[in-house]
């Protein structure tokens, strides 16, 4: 858990990693993923008072490993792994639908994709959550 809600401290993604050592799981394809909140205060976190050096690199490294950055993740979370042992299916391609009604007195045609996937851990050890 982060004491300070969305910005973790060093110490706290330092452990994050340790989690993941201890399971015997430190190799394949590690990243962090994380959403925007979580991130930009990660950016604007000092390491220790006169380093003048942030806890998120500018090129979006954290610990030598890349920062993934996406909104599809829970606020105040981080997630920290072996993203080769995360499995993603998906099936049938894409769909479209074109919809003329649903903005017709505008004049707009409505067009809607779909795309069927999910995803599965190989190994429940190769993932960590800090939040």
């Amino acid at each position: 858990a982060f004491a300070t809600g969305s910005t973790p401290t060093r110490s706290e993604v330092v452990g994050m990693r340790g989690d993941i050592a201890s399971a015997n799981a430190l190799t394949g394809s590690l990243a962090f993923a994380t959403e925007s909140t979580v991130y930009s205060n990660m950016l604007d976190t000092v390491v220790d008072a006169g380093s003048g050096q942030f806890l998120l690199s500018e090129n979006g490294t954290l610990l030598g490993r890349q920062v993934v950055e996406s909104n599809q993740i829970t606020d105040g979370q981080m997630f920290f792994g072996n993203f080769s042992d995360l499995m993603v299916g998906e099936w049938g391609g894409y769909d479209l639908m074109v919809d003329p009604f649903t903005g017709a007195t505008a004049g707009n045609v409505r067009i809607l994709i779909f795309h069927s996937c999910d995803i599965a851990v190989r190994h429940a050890e190769s993932f960590t959550l800090g939040q």
